[in-house]
C-alpha cells in the first residue's frame, strides 16, 4: 500500500509453444507379392495417396515395392516438391501384386539404406504396408538395424493373413505402431 493507492505486480507464465514437427525422411515400403491381389493392393494404393497428401515440401520421400526383389520408385529419396508429389500420384496405378514372394527382410534393409544416416533436425521413418505371413526370423535383422538407427517402423497390416503377432512387436520395438486395415 502506498498511502491511498496500491501497487501490484502481475506476471503470466505461458505454456511452451508446441514444437513444430521436424522435417521427415520417409520410406514407404509396399508389398507387391502375389498374395496382395484384390483389396490388399487397393489398400496399398490408397495408403500411398494418403502419405503423399500428408507430405510437406521439406520432407524427403522414397517408395519401395517388394516381393522376390525390391524396386525403388526413385534412385534416392527426393524432396516432396509439388512435382515429386504429382509424380507419385501418377505412379500409384502402377502399384500391383506382380513381384512374386515376400522377401520382407531385404526390403526393410534396403529402406534403411535409402534413408541413410541420421541428420540433425530431421526425423526418419518407414511405413510398411503388407499382408505378409512372416516369421520372427524374417524381420529380426531389420528390427535391430532400425532400432539402432533410431528409425521408427510403422506397419499397416492388410488382409486377414498378416502376421500381426510378428509385425506388431516389430513396430513397437522401434517406437511405432501397427494399424490393421480391413
Amino acid at each position: 500500500h502506498d498511502g491511498e493507492g496500491a501497487l501490484g505486480l502481475l506476471s503470466f507464465v505461458l505454456p511452451p509453444a508446441p514444437e513444430a514437427a521436424l522435417p521427415m525422411d520417409l520410406c514407404l515400403v509396399l508389398d507387391g507379392s502375389g498374395s496382395m491381389l484384390g483389396d490388399a493392393i487397393e489398400q496399398s494404393r490408397a495408403a500411398t495417396l494418403a502419405v503423399v497428401s500428408a507430405l510437406r515440401s521439406d520432407d524427403r520421400v522414397q517408395v519401395l515395392r517388394f516381393g522376390d526383389e525390391t524396386l525403388a520408385f526413385f534412385r534416392r529419396p527426393l524432396l516432396a516438391t509439388a512435382r515429386v508429389c504429382q509424380a507419385l500420384c501418377e505412379l500409384v496405378p502402377t502399384i500391383d501384386a506382380n513381384l512374386g514372394g515376400t522377401n520382407l527382410d531385404d526390403a526393410l534393409e534396403r529402406a534403411l539404406r535409402q534413408l541413410g544416416p541420421a541428420e540433425a533436425g530431421r526425423a526418419r521413418a518407414i511405413i510398411l504396408v503388407t499382408d505378409g505371413a512372416v516369421q520372427p526370423d524374417d524381420v529380426r535383422n531389420a528390427q535391430s538395424a532400425a532400432t539402432e538407427a533410431g528409425v521408427r517402423l510403422f506397419v499397416v497390416a492388410v488382409g486377414s493373413s498378416a502376421a500381426t503377432e510378428v509385425l506388431g512387436p516389430l513396430a513397437q520395438a522401434t517406437g511405432a505402431t501397427l494399424e490393421r486395415a480391413v
